[in-house]
């Protein structure tokens, strides 16, 4: 595994996402309570872990192909990858509680639209840094999964979607 040779740049990006979460469970402390934040805090931090762990596992596939070495660093393409998985860690924290008030209301789709757009412009920036990578490319496939899991299901339970659209959730996995 070649986590040393990203450490610096993993830890940045975890550091990111820690004082991401918590600038998140302040605001959602402020408008629903401490249990309603510290439950969106745990099932966040549960899926954010599911993404490092995802990420750091495939650190060995950062480069074009088998036969390249490894890139020097992890690239914007990747980083921007791995900022969508932040974001859908995040999303997940809405999961199983009640629909947000107040200004809240919109955090889970401006998320998500964050997400979206990030995941337009990671392969982009990969190319035009000509540093596509075999990890980018399973990262990518790996988050789109999460990430249709985690919003139709957000989704569903707060009433905007028919529970059909689980079947787009499940459809990966199946």
């Amino acid at each position: 595994m070649k986590l040393i040779l990203y450490k610096k740049e993993i830890s940045l990006l975890l550091l990111s996402a820690i004082w991401l979460f918590f600038l998140l469970y302040l605001g959602i402390a402020d408008v629903h309570g401490r249990s309603y934040s510290t439950q969106w805090l745990i099932q966040a931090l549960g899926v954010l872990v599911i993404v490092f762990y995802q990420t750091i596992k495939r650190l060995n596939k950062n480069r074009l192909n088998i036969n390249s070495s490894l890139y020097p660093s992890l690239g914007w393409g990747n980083r921007f990858t791995i900022i969508r998985g932040i974001m859908i860690a995040a999303l997940a924290g809405f999961l199983f509680q009640v629909w947000p008030v107040s200004y809240l209301a919109w955090i889970p789709g401006i998320i998500y639209l964050i997400a979206s757009i990030i995941d337009r412009l990671d392969g982009y920036l990969a190319r035009i840094t000509c540093m596509q990578s075999q990890l980018g490319t399973e990262l990518d496939t790996v988050y789109d999964a999460v990430g249709l899991l985690i919003a139709p299901v957000l989704a569903v339970t707060y009433g905007q979607l028919h529970w059909s659209y689980l079947l787009v959730s499940i459809a990966y996995y199946l």
